[in-house]
């Protein structure tokens, strides 16, 4: 028998990654990318989900896209960096550690 992951506000977490114009231009498929951030931001909304977007230098590449920022809620953390692997940094490691959520979508 499989156990059924339930995600909820207390256990999961929405993870954006660089959903940024000059980065999404260089993706194959943009439009269904675009597409399915945008459903997630909603998504996380309407659930209450926190959220943490990350974005590759956004002073050379932009914001996240409007279609998806303006969905996000206030709360959500925005995170600023430089490398294109947000895993070596120990901050944003040590973040989502504190944030004790069994799932990241």
């Amino acid at each position: 028998m499989t156990k059924t992951t339930v995600l909820n506000e207390s256990n999961t977490l929405f993870l954006i990654v660089d959903i940024q114009e000059k980065l999404l231009n260089a993706v194959f498929n943009k439009d269904t990318v675009e597409k399915n951030a945008s459903i997630l931001s909603k998504t996380s909304s309407l659930l209450n989900i926190p959220v943490i977007v990350t974005e590759q230098y956004p002073q050379g590449l932009g914001d996240t896209i409007a279609s998806v920022k303006s969905n996000l809620a206030s709360t959500t953390e925005y995170y600023t960096k430089t490398s294109f692997n947000a895993l070596v940094d120990e901050n944003f490691l040590e973040n989502i550690k504190q944030k004790k959520c069994k799932n990241i979508v």
